[in-house]
């Protein structure tokens, strides 16, 4: 599964609607892969279907908030995409993390997921070249998701270059979400949902403009 070089031949309005197909896509994936799980998961799989659940209601409504310019609920909604995604990527590379955050969630600590993105998520996930990659990508999401006026201000702004970034992040966190269910159920992957997979990855080549690698290094040793 991989990405190659974006088209540009679609619009952003296509874009927009090619990314609302694949969340359908997405949703039939995980209708495809539920009988084949086990009942019993790793705390790491129980984080990570959970995340993914959630990931496809925030891609979806920020699918929605693109189509009607509003740029900042739009990111504010993709930062916490992200967010679910690099925590997912994370427990699946220290499912012993999962584990301690499980313990503290059943101790009633109400910040037992709190992590820092930026100084201790990346760091452990990504060598240099590609921590910068998300280190960029996160900024390029966050200055808008405060409520202050530089948020504000976005809502304003009624141009192209706006909506062709919303689009661009929301088809990019779509794949990312396919690699941390994949990642995270590899074991249960049958050919049907292997194809089912490729294809939302082969429609999202034509609409990611910005992307960091997703897959984690390996930083273990």
């Amino acid at each position: 599964m991989s990405m190659t070089t974006p088209s540009a031949t679609l619009d952003d309005i296509e874009k927009l609607g090619l990314a609302k197909e694949n969340i359908n896509n997405m949703s039939k994936i995980i209708q495809i892969l539920s009988p084949l799980l086990p009942p019993e998961l790793t705390t790491t799989q129980q984080f990570n279907l959970a995340f993914y659940y959630r990931l496809l209601a925030y891609l979806t409504a920020a699918c929605n908030a693109t189509h009607y310019w509003l740029w900042s609920p739009s990111r504010d909604l993709l930062r916490t995409c992200f967010e679910m995604v690099v925590k997912g990527l994370f427990f699946i590379a220290y499912p012993e993390e999962a584990e301690k955050v499980k313990k503290r969630l059943e101790a009633g600590d109400e910040k037992a997921f709190d992590y820092s993105i930026t100084r201790t998520l990346l760091p452990k996930l990504y060598k240099k070249e590609k921590k910068v990659d998300h280190e960029k990508f996160y900024k390029a999401i966050c200055p808008y998701s405060h409520a202050d006026i530089q948020g504000a201000i976005l809502n304003f702004k009624d141009n192209a270059k706006e909506r062709q970034d919303c689009v661009g992040i929301i088809c990019a966190l779509e794949y990312a979400s396919i690699i941390l269910l994949r990642d995270s159920f590899t074991v249960f992957i049958n050919p049907q949902l292997d194809e089912e997979m490729e294809k939302v990855v082969q429609r999202l080549q034509k609409c990611i403009l910005m992307a960091p690698d997703f897959k984690p290094d390996d930083l273990r040793a």
